[in-house]
């Protein structure tokens, strides 16, 4: 196989490799972090759940000015220094969350998480494809499966810090702007008062800041023993200023490539690379927003819902949707050497509306098994679980990707987080079922999408072969 002669023959550019996983992996493990811990956050800044619920666009607003900064500042930075630098922020920041008194505050601290994110994103796919090249499947497959990992066994390190709050009725009630936990319409329960200062759940928080730096100076280690940041064989990488095509800005040359090979790329227009960028940069937005919004909001729909899931039962459901998420993306990894990626997309993709087909329900039955709420995330979690570095690999099959690209797609996919959480945490306490709705119009807005990518791959093809 490819990927093991690639480590065979690349020995200390596959340590690099697993570094750049690992960093992925801490990223999981704040991504996943703030899902199960709203409420307790909710109680700690004396806020109610639809204010403490713009954390969420809030880090990806921060995550999309990172992204975007970082698309600039790699051609002028050595890729292991940004992404050492982004992975310092994000650790001091998670570290700063629990010791935030205002809600404001916590909401500097999240914008600063997430322009450490968006920065370490984008760098960590670029410096993948950079040190891979073609060969980069794997690899990226690799990355991503590290941040399904952290993001897995992030509930459970923030689970034992939560505290559970439960009415007479044994129900889970919301938090209130003075931190007071409300009695639901239909029952007649005595409040509980919560006093900010009995949470524990710094303690978790610490833990995912303390193997955050564990994680940065590995990386630290690794880049000062051998600072080497040389492409790989497959990409030879020359920088060309070209007025008529300043999207890819940056010029690929594979010298093993036949000349009919080059022939053939030098045959597509502009307008060609600015479409598939598009469509990939539209696809990963309704990905991006369907993957975290799903994982995140999950534990608060479980409990708001008409299901009322404790805190922990809340936090394992979650934990199952990543823990899915995570276990396919290692069969992906197998996967990826003997299937194409575009049969990966389309897998996944049927995956996600089998998922939805088991949730729909929720909008017309009330009283719905709990169960499928279960089985829904699985699948979910299966289908969503290798969608964005996939598509990564289909694109640069087609066409060369670069780092403006990648800033332009990382920034769409920022949106897409930005833009889901705000809706549904707006509605979420009213009415719990706008989670569904949302997760369905994005997952079927995202088929949509791929199908319009698999044409427009065909055009090209049949353009490179005329």
């Amino acid at each position: 196989m490819g990927f093991i002669n690639e480590i065979k023959t690349h020995r200390y550019r596959t340590l690099k490799a697993v570094c750049t996983s690992l960093l992925f992996a801490g990223l999981g493990l704040h991504s996943a972090a703030y899902g199960p811990s709203l409420l307790d956050l909710s109680i700690q800044v004396n806020t109610s759940i639809d204010q403490i619920t713009h954390i969420l666009p809030l880090r990806a607003f921060g995550n999309m000015i990172g992204s975007t900064i970082c698309g600039f500042i790699l051609g002028y930075f050595d890729h292991q220094i940004v992404l050492i630098f982004s992975m310092l922020i994000m650790s001091l920041s998670i570290i700063f969350v629990p010791l935030c008194a205002t809600l404001w505050s916590l909401y500097a601290v999240m914008l600063f998480n997430g322009l450490g994110s968006g920065v370490l994103v984008n760098a960590g796919n670029c410096w993948v494809m950079h040190k891979w090249g073609k060969e980069n499947s794997p690899f990226m497959q690799l990355a991503h499966f590290c941040f399904g990992l952290g993001a897995f066994f992030s509930p459970f390190i923030i689970e034992p810090f939560l505290t559970e709050v439960l009415d007479a009725d044994h129900t889970v009630a919301s938090s209130s702007s003075n931190a007071t936990i409300q009695p639901s319409t239909n029952t007649t329960e005595i409040p509980l008062i919560i006093d900010p200062s009995s949470l524990k759940l710094r303690w978790g928080y610490f833990i995912l800041g303390g193997l955050s730096l564990i994680i940065w100076a590995l990386m630290v280690i690794t880049y000062l023993n051998k600072r080497d940041n040389k492409p790989h064989p497959t990409r030879d990488v020359k920088v060309k200023t070209s007025k008529t095509d300043p999207l890819v800005g940056i010029e690929i040359v594979n010298p093993d490539e036949s000349e009919e090979h080059k022939s053939a790329e030098k045959k597509l227009r502009p307008y060609h690379k600015y479409i598939i960028v598009l469509l990939a940069a539209l696809f990963i937005h309704l990905v991006y927003g369907l993957e975290l919004s799903f994982g995140v909001m999950l534990a608060p729909y479980a409990r708001l819902s008409d299901l009322h899931f404790s805190k922990s039962s809340a936090s394992f459901v979650s934990s199952l949707y990543w823990g899915c998420f995570t276990f396919f993306r290692l069969c992906t990894l197998i996967l990826i050497n003997f299937v194409s990626p575009r049969t990966v997309l389309i897998i996944e993709l049927g995956l996600v509306m089998v998922s939805n087909a088991i949730l729909l329900p929720f909008l017309f039955i009330t009283s719905y098994s709990g169960w499928a709420l279960w089985v829904g995330s699985a699948f979910m979690g299966v289908g969503v679980s290798s969608m964005y570095p996939t598509l990564w690999s289909f694109v640069e099959e087609i066409v060369p990707v670069t780092s403006k690209m990648n800033s332009i797609v990382n920034s769409c996919a920022c949106v897409g987080e930005f833009i889901v959480p705000v809706i549904i945490g707006a509605y979420i306490e009213q009415w719990p079922n706008v989670y569904i709705c949302i997760v369905f119009i994005y997952s079927a807005l995202a088929c949509l999408v791929f199908a319009l990518c698999v044409i427009w791959e065909y055009i090209i093809n049949k353009h490179k072969r005329s």
